[in-house]
């Protein structure tokens, strides 16, 4: 457990968060508040945003050339049934 002290930020209460606690990587968190307990969590983007974020399938030109035929039609089979 860390002890920090609480200090203003213009009209705000703001602490530092230890090193031992920093997030990654990350630039939003979430606060709210539980009985007496603030829970920090960083920011869930939306399903909305994957799009933006992924390369669109099927943009190479080699895109599932190398694919194996997972579904191949055994001709004989088919013949005797």
């Amino acid at each position: 457990m860390h002890i920090v002290k609480i200090f203003k930020s213009g009209h705000s209460q703001a602490i530092r968060i230890p090193k031992d606690f920093a997030y990654g990587g990350v630039v939003e968190l979430t606060v709210r508040k539980i009985g007496e307990k603030l829970i920090l969590e960083p920011v869930r983007k939306s399903w909305l945003t994957l799009y933006d974020e992924v390369e669109p399938l099927g943009t190479d030109d080699d895109f599932l050339a190398n694919r194996p035929d997972l579904f191949a039609i055994d001709e004989d089979r088919v013949k005797s049934e």
